[in-house]
């Protein structure tokens, strides 16, 4: 359950970040893809995830997008970028296989 509470905690960091205009910082994003990864290793076989998670998975997207917004070109192209990479690493969190 750590991973769960320090994959919370990295990505309110990273929308903090985000909304106050302070850009990606390129070693939250890697910590928060670590824990990710984790956390889709922890979940692959289980029926259920946390519901912690599941609010923060169906808010990131519509966030970092209207947060994206904000910012000038390159910037923002790097924040919808990123924003479907950890869309996609969500998915694969609660994909079921049947």
């Amino acid at each position: 359950m750590n991973t769960v509470k320090e994959f919370c905690n990295n990505l309110k960091d990273i929308e903090l970040d985000l909304r106050f205009l302070r850009g990606l910082d390129a070693n939250k994003v890697c910590k928060l893809k670590d824990n990710l990864q984790k956390l889709i290793e922890d979940f692959k076989d289980k029926d259920s995830i946390p519901k912690i998670l599941c609010g923060y998975f169906l808010d990131f997207y519509s966030t970092t997008e209207a947060s994206a917004s904000m910012y000038k070109d390159s910037e923002k192209s790097k924040i919808l970028q990123f924003a479907e990479e950890i869309n996609e690493m969500m998915r694969i969190c609660v994909d079921v296989m049947h």
